[in-house]
């Protein structure tokens, strides 16, 4: 599967401009014990790697989730709405082959997944992508990936942003003094592919993995950013039927469930269930629970309408 745009390159002499300062060279010098110009080639190519590899394992995924439904149901659940929609984590855009409604913008970030998205999408609309980005030395953290600004157009836009961030996401809005109608975030649970640039905190990636449940909670009070007082927020997450069995035994019901996540920021609207086909994912993509910090399979996907308020 050919890609149109690869990043290897121009990470490898964003980094290497990023070091120029002698402090930063010693610290990696300290931390890889090898040469800095090594090293930065060796981030580089793993990062550049690990994006593409994880670009063609979620698309075999996200194809499975497309033809058996999923997708389909997603918009189906969500109805007709008019205005911006912004999808959180968009992948390579199946969901969005879904929505025949612009303007849209597709965040995420991986700019590989973006292509592939592009390539769906720029069939039957007009598409802009911004996946340009650099690879930046933080002498706290290691080396971070920024994406680069964008402008948001007409018909689709295909943004790079980190949705835990969403710092280019909002600046785009805010140049067009508007913000989003409508935000998704659906199938969210992955294993994160920048973990191994963070070499100053092994521990840290760009994602928290406690789990689904905290990053969602954390997003809701994000939302205000880019979503319009009053806008809908749509939240869809892989659930293991037999614990929302067994949580509804003792009294928490899907409602509540979403409420909890919801908080003070939300008002849960109304809620379903979609069944999932079964995605053996391989090694870089790893579904977390909704509730635990476990990766196994989840065989339903629960969707909630919540309505943000601030």
């Amino acid at each position: 599967m050919p890609f149109s745009e690869t990043y290897f390159r121009k990470w490898r002499g964003s980094a290497l401009e990023s070091i120029a300062d002698a402090n930063a060279r010693r610290t990696i010098r300290h931390h890889f014990k090898e040469s800095p110009t090594t090293a930065v080639r060796n981030v580089a190519k793993t990062l550049d790697d690990k994006t593409r590899n994880y670009a063609y394992e979620w698309e075999r995924i996200s194809n499975l989730h497309r033809d058996s439904g999923v997708y389909r149901k997603i918009s189906e659940f969500i109805g007709e709405k008019d205005g911006l929609l912004i999808d959180l984590g968009c992948g390579t855009g199946n969901f969005l082959t879904q929505w025949s409604k612009t303007p849209a913008v597709g965040v995420d970030l991986n700019g590989y997944c973006l292509q592939l998205a592009e390539d769906k999408l720029k069939a039957k609309w007009q598409v802009d992508r911004y996946s340009d980005s650099t690879l930046e030395f933080n002498s706290k953290i290691g080396f971070e990936l920024k994406p680069l600004p964008a402008h948001l157009r007409r018909g689709y836009t295909l943004l790079l942003d980190d949705i835990t961030k969403l710092h280019i996401t909002e600046k785009m809005l805010a140049e067009g003094e508007t913000k989003a109608d409508i935000v998704t975030f659906m199938l969210w649970g992955s294993y994160d592919v920048f973990k191994g640039t963070h070499f100053l905190d092994e521990e840290r990636t760009s994602y928290e993995t406690n789990s689904s449940a905290e990053l969602s909670k954390k997003l809701v009070y994000e939302l205000p950013r880019i979503l319009k007082n009053e806008g809908t927020f749509y939240l869809g997450v892989r659930i293991d039927d037999g614990i929302m069995k067994a949580l509804g035994q003792v009294g928490i019901s899907m409602e509540k469930m979403f409420g909890v996540i919801a908080k003070d920021k939300g008002e849960v609207q109304r809620v379903a269930t979609i069944e999932l086909p079964q995605e053996n994912g391989g090694s870089l993509i790893q579904v977390r629970h909704l509730i635990f910090n476990q990766n196994e399979q989840q065989n339903v996907l629960g969707l909630a309408e919540i309505k943000i308020k601030y």
